[in-house]
This record gives structure tokens, C-alpha cells and sequence, in this order.
């Protein structure tokens, strides 16, 4: 509930100091699970919490396998991280790279928060959307 969220503050305030250490697939899950606060408590996290997340997310890319892709793209496109801009540009870029570098180990679930944030986002290349299709019907 929305009078409820200021008990969240103190906790989002440790995991974002803390963010660097925790291991790859715990991060995607932060990224994934304050999106979903946002969206279904209309919760903000707020900007310099995400551009900390964004910041991680390029600085450990090759880390991520391809639910942690999957996911972190969802979570930047449901909380509207796609301002056309050089940071987002390379933070999307950075995403769109590691995707097709995994795209092998892409399951259904994985090519549709891909899809779905690539066309929320607006952030989906020609290379990356054909790559998702041929995953999709070999």
C-alpha cells in the first residue's frame, strides 16, 4: 500500500550501497522485483537509484547470462529507462550486445521480456529482433 512505502526507503537505501556486491543473478533480481514495486504500488524508486543500477549494469554486462538480460531489460523498460539519450543509448546498447551474445541460451520465457522491452523501450535492432525470431523457429 502506498502509506506503506516510506518503510521501504531504508532498505532500498542499503541494497543500492550494496549493489556491487551481490552476484549477478541476485542484482537482476533487484532490477526486476523495484520495477515491479513501481509498477504495481506505483512506488518510484527514483532516477539516481536507477542510473546507480544502470551504472552496475554496464560495468558487469558480461556477467549476465540470459535470464538476467531478459529480465534487467524488462525492468528498465517497465520503469520507463529508455530516455533516448547517449547514457541510455549505451546502457541499451551494452543489453542489446549481451543478449545476442547469449541468444543460444535464450527459453520462451527470456525472448518475450526481451521482446516486450524492446518494443516498449524502442530499443530493438533489426539484428537483435531477427536473432530473438530464429531462437524462436529454427
Amino acid at each position: 500500500k502506498k502509506h506503506n512505502q516510506s518503510r521501504l526507503q531504508p532498505l532500498l537505501n542499503h541494497t543500492i550501497s550494496s549493489v556491487h556486491n551481490f552476484d549477478s543473478w541476485v542484482f537482476a533480481a533487484i532490477c526486476h522485483k523495484l520495477a515491479k514495486l513501481g509498477k504495481i504500488c506505483q512506488w518510484d524508486a527514483g532516477t539516481k537509484n536507477w542510473q546507480v543500477l544502470e551504472l552496475e549494469i554496464v560495468r558487469r554486462i558480461e556477467w549476465f547470462g540470459s535470464r538476467e538480460i531478459s529480465n534487467i531489460a524488462w525492468a528498465l523498460a517497465t520503469e520507463n529507462r529508455m530516455t533516448p539519450n547517449i547514457w541510455g543509448e549505451l546502457v541499451w546498447g551494452e543489453l542489446e550486445t549481451a543478449a545476442l551474445n547469449h541468444i543460444h541460451e535464450f527459453n520462451p520465457q527470456d525472448i518475450a521480456n526481451m521482446v516486450w522491452a524492446c518494443a516498449k523501450a524502442g530499443h530493438c535492432s533489426h539484428r537483435l529482433f531477427n536473432s530473438l525470431v530464429k531462437a524462436i523457429v529454427p
